[in-house]
């Protein structure tokens, strides 16, 4: 009879779990696409700035077209002052990362609707978005469920205003900005939608997420019943912020803005004319809802 030999028994033990991860990994379509993604955090070299969000980025072989996370351009209700805000955006960025090196860390969602590569842009440690907010050229946008910076953003955010930094310091700005709204949080439990500042967490293992209300609201959810208190209170703040910023903004004073009622802020909530109403992220992309 043959001896038993531990060292073999070990040896093929680890043959076979070798085996079954193999197998595990080709066979899943989710570890397949994870892989082909590549690591979370990646090294590259900036090779055009698109505007004041987006970027081109060398990575090895191919070029990426990159967005920031968490940030949006300030928007504006006059098209010419838009345009001029967007060069002055777009000049800014350019001279933070034309031609630099830079390493991009991924959060959950990993691209947005448009296919482009959702990412923290670091340059010798230091975040890029943070920076543009802090110049005065973005504004703070959350999108779920890349919502990890959005607290320190808005703070900094706030502290630009103030200070008038960048664009904020321009009339036309603060007499017609129009104030980003954030995306929502979706619950397939309850059939309604949260405000990103309202965070369920008993609700991690049935949620969507959607880049605006109306998406939501399309894809067959009614607002929570703390949703409009949660999105009044940033739209006060927002305005609040501006008003202090600019004394002759069209509140006319630094005082925080009287509270609406409830319905007003529902009827915003509508859906709008438009071949969709956004998009709901889905198995790692943004899906777009359309106009029903």
């Amino acid at each position: 009879m043959a001896s038993w030999n531990p060292m073999w028994r070990a040896g093929a033990m680890s043959s076979v779990r070798a085996g079954i991860v193999a197998v595990l990994v080709v066979a899943s379509p989710v570890a397949c696409a994870a892989a082909a993604e590549g690591p979370t955090a990646r090294r590259g070299v900036v090779v055009a700035v698109l505007d004041g969000q987006t970027l081109e980025v060398q990575l090895g072989t191919r070029v990426e077209t990159v967005r920031h996370i968490g940030i949006g351009p300030i928007l504006l209700r006059d098209s010419a002052s838009a345009e001029a805000a967007l060069r002055r955006a777009t000049a800014a960025h350019t001279d933070l990362l034309q031609g630099r090196e830079v390493t991009l860390r991924s959060d959950v969602a990993l691209r947005d609707a448009a296919g482009r590569l959702l990412a923290d842009v670091i340059v010798e440690g230091r975040l890029v978005s943070a920076e543009l907010v802090q110049l005065g050229f973005a504004e703070v946008v959350t999108l779920p469920p890349n919502v990890a910076r959005r607290q320190s953003l808005l703070a900094i955010q706030a502290k630009a205003q103030a200070a008038r930094e960048g664009l904020w310091g321009d009339p036309d700005v603060s007499r017609l900005h129009r104030p980003a709204r954030s995306g929502v949080l979706a619950s397939r439990r309850t059939m309604s939608f949260f405000h990103v500042d309202d965070d369920k967490g008993y609700l991690e293992d049935m949620r969507e997420y959607f880049e605006t209300p109306e998406a939501a609201i399309a894809a067959g959810y009614v607002p929570s019943f703390e949703y409009a208190f949660h999105a009044e209170r940033e739209r006060r703040d927002r305005q609040t912020s501006v008003a202090a910023m600019q004394p002759f903004a069209p509140y006319g004073s630094t005082s925080a803005p009287v509270v609406q009622p409830v319905a007003v802020v529902q009827r915003v909530l509508l859906p709008q004319p438009t071949t969709n109403v956004g998009h709901i992220w889905r198995g790692g992309v943004f899906v777009p809802i359309p106009l029903r």
